[in-house]
C-alpha cells in the first residue's frame, strides 16, 4: 500500500513505501483568479510551499535564486495586502532556518532547501541531468552555503549513483574558490588574518596582494537597505530590481574604494533624512532609488547635506540679482562744462507764424 509523504521534501518521518506527489506549476502564483481569492497573513508555511513551488528554484535540487527582499515582494504580490512585508518575510524565513528546513545567505541571495534531493521526484535519472546543473550552479557566487551545498550533494551522489554521475557532477560543479575564504574568515589553516574554522575547504589560500577579491555588494541586499530606510521616510519605494539598477549600484560601487554595503547604507540614511528629496519643494517631487544612485554629482550633494533644506530656504539663495550699480561719469570738469555750453548753442527750430500775419505782411508792403 502506497503512503502519502505530507512533507515532500523530505521533511518528518519518512514511511516506507512509495511516496506520492504532485506537480504544481509556478504560475499558479502569477494567475488573477489565486490572487483574487483570500491572502494568508505571513506564516512559515505558506512561504515554505512558495519557495516549493517559485520560478527562481533551479534544477539543482532545493537551490533557489532569491534574495529575502525579492521574495518578500513575490509574496506581497501573490498574496496583495496581507502584510507581507520585508520585515514579515525575513521573520518567517528565519523560522524556516531555525527549524533547520531551509539555509539563507543573504549578501549572495541565496535559499537552499536543505533536504530537497532527497525528494524521488529530485533524483537525476541519467549523468546529462546532472550535467544540466552546471549552468545555475555557476550562477551561484562562492560562499558558505554554496560549498556546504556542494559537499552535501557529492556525499548523496557518491553513496546511491554510479561513477558517471559523480563525474558528470564534479566537471560540471567544481568545489567553490578557496578565495572568499581569505574574506569570510571561514577554513583552517595559517593564513594571516583568516583564523581557524570549519570551512572544510583544506584552508584558506593565501592570495597575492594584488590579487585581493574586491568586497562585493550584493544589489538585492542594496535594495532591501532602501527599503528599510529610504520607503518608510517618504522617499518612493521599489519593487523591481531591473539590469539597470543592477548596473548602477555596481557603477557606484566600484567609483572609489571602500564602497560596501555600510556605504551604502550610510548614503540611504543620510538621502532618508533630506528634506527636499522627500517632497518638500516645490513641485512636490519625491526623490527614488534611481536618482540617488544616478551619478557621483547626486551622491556628492546627498552626503554633503545639498538636499537637507526644503526648497523654501534654499529658494533665498536663488532670488533675483541685485540691480546694477549707476554708472560713474568718467568726464572731467572741462569736457563736461564744453558740453553743456556746446548744447546750448544750437539753435531751436523756428516755428512759422500763422498764414494771415504773412499775407498781411506781404499787403502792407504793396
Amino acid at each position: 500500500m502506497s503512503t502519502t509523504n505530507t512533507s515532500p521534501s523530505g521533511f518528518g518521518n519518512r514511511s516506507p513505501g512509495r511516496s506520492i506527489y504532485r506537480r504544481v506549476n509556478p504560475r499558479i502564483w502569477s494567475s488573477q483568479r489565486f490572487r483574487s481569492l483570500s491572502s494568508p497573513a505571513p506564516n512559515a508555511q505558506t512561504a515554505f510551499i512558495h519557495l516549493l513551488t517559485c520560478p527562481q528554484m533551479t534544477t539543482i535540487p532545493g537551490v533557489i535564486l532569491l534574495g529575502v527582499a525579492a521574495f518578500a515582494e513575490q509574496m506581497d504580490r501573490s498574496c496583495p495586502g496581507s502584510g507581507w512585508t520585508f520585515r514579515a518575510t525575513d521573520k518567517v524565513l528565519a523560522e524556516l532556518e531555525g527549524a533547520n528546513m531551509i539555509r539563507i545567505d543573504r549578501e549572495e541571495c541565496l535559499i537552499w532547501i536543505c533536504r530537497a534531493h532527497l525528494q524521488e521526484s529530485n533524483k537525476p535519472s541519467n549523468p546529462n541531468q546532472v550535467k544540466g546543473w552546471g549552468q545555475y550552479w555557476n550562477l551561484i557566487a562562492d560562499c558558505q552555503l554554496k560549498l556546504l551545498i556542494h559537499e552535501t550533494l557529492l556525499e548523496w551522489l557518491e553513496a546511491g549513483f554510479g561513477e558517471a554521475f559523480l563525474a558528470a557532477f564534479t566537471e560540471r560543479c567544481q568545489k567553490p574558490s578557496p578565495a572568499w575564504l581569505h574574506k569570510s574568515g571561514s577554513g583552517s589553516g595559517s593564513g594571516s588574518g583568516t583564523g581557524e574554522g570549519t570551512g572544510g575547504a583544506g584552508g584558506a589560500l593565501e592570495l597575492p596582494i594584488d590579487q585581493t577579491p574586491v568586497p562585493k555588494v550584493a544589489p538585492e541586499r542594496v535594495l532591501e537597505l532602501w527599503q528599510s530606510i529610504c520607503a518608510p521616510a517618504g522617499l518612493r519605494g521599489i519593487r523591481l530590481l531591473t539590469d539597470e539598477r543592477r548596473a548602477k549600484i555596481r557603477e557606484r560601487a566600484e567609483a572609489a574604494p571602500g564602497r560596501d554595503v555600510a556605504w551604502f547604507e550610510a548614503l540611504f540614511r543620510k538621502a532618508a533624512g533630506a528634506r527636499m528629496l522627500r517632497g518638500e519643494n516645490s513641485r512636490k517631487w519625491v526623490a527614488d532609488i534611481d536618482f540617488v544612485l544616478r551619478g557621483e554629482k547626486e551622491v556628492a550633494g546627498i552626503l554633503e547635506g545639498k538636499y537637507d533644506a526644503p526648497w523654501s530656504d534654499t529658494s533665498k539663495r536663488t532670488s533675483s540679482p541685485a540691480p546694477p550699480p549707476p554708472v560713474r561719469n568718467t568726464m572731467n570738469p572741462d569736457s563736461a562744462r564744453l558740453a553743456r555750453e556746446a548744447r546750448a548753442d544750437v539753435p531751436t527750430k523756428a516755428i512759422p507764424p500763422p498764414l494771415e500775419q504773412m499775407f498781411a505782411g506781404a499787403g502792407g508792403e504793396r
